[in-house]
């Protein structure tokens, strides 16, 4: 099914999958990806948290627990792929950002973030290394998962990065309700009618059209 001609692409930002057709407002379907309307990462943790996923524990900076050696102050709650982060010592953290929101550093990950990107149905495992351990750089590896669309998040296009914690469990540190396809190199395993296809089923199967 080709849904080139049928979906509207509402964003404020590029992708590779932006294909001729889709910049049409009167196409019947229609998919808001927009950065600015993310509602940030405190929301987006509370959101999957409570679908029953374990998540990182993000509070004060003055309240994180004196036991813990470094930690990452989120300067800006809406940043993703390392921005509005800062890395640094509990002790730093609590001299310059005392009232900043802040999660546990966990040293065991060594710069690695563990992604499960969803476009559609289709399901991927992607490892990325991180530039200062906190901007996903690197594609390590991509691997794709068997299918099947998740109707609790009912979103076209999504991810979530895990990290380890101290007891090597992976819990989400991210839920990217708005996911760039681009800089994962995705166009190697999707092509863009591909990709446009996928957002068109979902969008039926979760009945937003």
């Amino acid at each position: 099914m080709g849904g080139t001609s049928k979906l509207y692409i509402k964003s404020d930002f590029k992708d590779y999958y932006d294909i001729a057709g889709a910049d049409k407002p009167e196409n019947k379907a229609k998919y808001i990806r927009l950065m600015s309307d993310v509602p940030g990462k405190v929301a987006e943790l509370k959101k999957i948290h409570k679908l029953g996923n374990q998540t990182i524990k993000i509070e004060p900076i003055n309240r994180i627990s004196t036991d813990v050696k470094k930690v990452i102050v989120y300067n800006d709650i809406k940043g993703h792929r390392g921005n509005g982060k800062a890395l640094m010592s509990l002790y730093d953290a609590n001299m310059l950002y005392p009232n900043k929101l802040g999660t546990e550093y966990f040293e065991s990950n060594s710069g690695i973030t563990y992604k499960i990107l969803t476009v559609g149905k289709r399901r991927f495992r992607c490892i990325l290394k991180n530039v200062d351990y906190l901007t996903e750089k690197e594609v390590i590896s991509i691997d794709e998962l068997s299918e099947g669309y998740n109707y609790q998040i009912a979103l076209p296009i999504y991810s979530l990065d895990y990290v380890k914690n101290h007891s090597n469990q992976m819990v989400i540190a991210d839920f990217n309700t708005v996911q760039r396809l681009d800089y994962l190199g995705m166009e190697k395993y999707m092509t863009p009618q591909d990709v446009v296809d996928e957002i068109y089923r979902a969008l039926i199967a979760y009945n937003k059209i």
